[in-house]
């Protein structure tokens, strides 16, 4: 719900959260200011800037959670920019603002700078909290979702960014993601668009040496995948830290490698590798374009022996193109086919007209068809037949 009056102690409460986390060995958002309650009594302005605006969300009347966001093309004016302006000059120096601004500099442009420069649409979050009585009771990811939603809805990515390793790994009930005016850019993106970065650079694994034969850099990675070189870097870490692959340098190079087959790999993995699916609409068949790619059991059915499906189904990276004419359930199997919103670009993975073998699998993971599980059998077993084969 939209908040439009807030009391006091309720922004001395989201201040108190943000100024007094322990950042343990990282600095975060503090270093701009002179102490805790410099850095509180800021965050409490920066409420107050986008409580003005219109940004100021909440989980509920009692205020568990907070979230501040902006949808594409909304503007943070001067109603919202004076009050944070104010709160920042009067709670730190100059100096301490300028040497601040550099460090942000020199860690290069964050992930909205690149979405503005391509002129693509998105959502910024800029300020999620729970209150401290709240933590720890599931009211992050209530919060968050309200952003998420809204992503969904306009098949648009919503960016997060925080000031703090440990707040983006333990999901603790504080972030902060500030506004670009004064932003910091040495952060993360999103947990979900960690996961599924993660997803995307294993699902890539076939590329990776295996049992000796072939081999794969992170560079090369970012390069295949048209991610970020430290997007990779950090993925790749992470897999590693689960046991799945292995890095070695070779010069200024990065290696990855494992001595698991890909059969072996894909299984480990298990429920660490997540549903590529957000979302399934239907649209008319006569919107099907070369820019689809076939998907569920339409894709399936290219892959084995089970039956072509009379509706069509086909994924895409997004979906909002359609939003005029499409429905969120099937209302006419002669005229419409079925298309997933997926949380990655598909064609990353696939260079046919037809989805990634690894990715239909885990789409279909959950489907309790006996013949859907007996055709997906068949075509992993085909995949992992072709790789072999590659390796030999």
């Amino acid at each position: 719900m939209k908040v439009t009056t807030l009391d006091e102690k309720s922004i001395r409460d989201i201040g108190h959260a943000f100024g007094y986390y322990d950042y343990g060995e990282e600095t975060g958002m503090s270093a701009a200011f002179s102490g805790k309650e410099a850095t509180a009594n800021y965050i409490c302005a920066y409420v107050r800037g986008v409580l003005r605006g219109g940004f100021l969300h909440t989980t509920s009347e009692r205020g568990e959670g907070y979230i501040a966001y902006k949808l594409p093309k909304e503007k943070m004016g001067l109603k919202t920019m004076w009050p944070i302006a104010c709160g920042m000059l009067h709670n730190s120096t100059l100096k301490r603002l300028l040497r601040f601004g550099i460090a942000i500099k020199r860690g290069g442009a964050s992930l909205q700078d690149r979405m503005d420069k391509e002129k693509k649409p998105y959502i910024f979050v800029g300020l999620v909290c729970v209150r401290e009585k709240y933590q720890g009771q599931g009211y992050m990811r209530k919060v968050l979702n309200f952003a998420f939603a809204e992503g969904d809805r306009l098949g648009v990515p919503v960016i997060l960014e925080t000031d703090a390793k440990n707040k983006f790994r333990c999901s603790v009930g504080v972030m902060l993601m500030l506004h670009r005016f004064f932003c910091v850019k040495i952060i993360f993106d999103n947990v979900d668009f960690q996961l599924f970065l993660t997803q995307i650079l294993y699902l890539n694994s076939k590329r990776v040496k295996i049992g000796g034969e072939q081999e794969l850099s992170t560079s090369q990675a970012a390069k295949n995948l048209e991610l970020t070189p430290t997007s990779i870097s950090r993925a790749s870490k992470q897999l590693e830290e689960m046991g799945l692959l292995h890095i070695r340098k070779v010069g200024v190079q990065r290696i990855m490698q494992s001595e698991d087959s890909p059969k072996t790999l894909f299984q480990k993995a298990g429920d660490k590798l997540l549903n590529p699916i957000k979302r399934t609409v239907y649209i008319p068949k006569e919107l099907v374009g070369t820019e689809l790619l076939e998907s569920g059991y339409s894709a399936l059915a290219e892959y084995s022996m089970l039956n072509t499906p009379n509706v069509r189904c086909y994924a895409a990276e997004r979906i909002s193109q359609w939003k005029d004419v499409m429905s969120n359930s099937l209302q006419n199997s002669q005229v419409q086919v079925a298309v997933e919103m997926w949380r990655y670009n598909p064609r990353k993975l696939s260079t046919r007209n037809i989805v990634d073998e690894l990715s239909l699998a885990l789409a279909l993971r959950e489907d309790a068809d006996e013949r859907v599980e007996e055709a997906v059998e068949e075509m992993l077993n085909e995949l992992w037949r072709k790789i072999d084969g590659y390796r030999n």
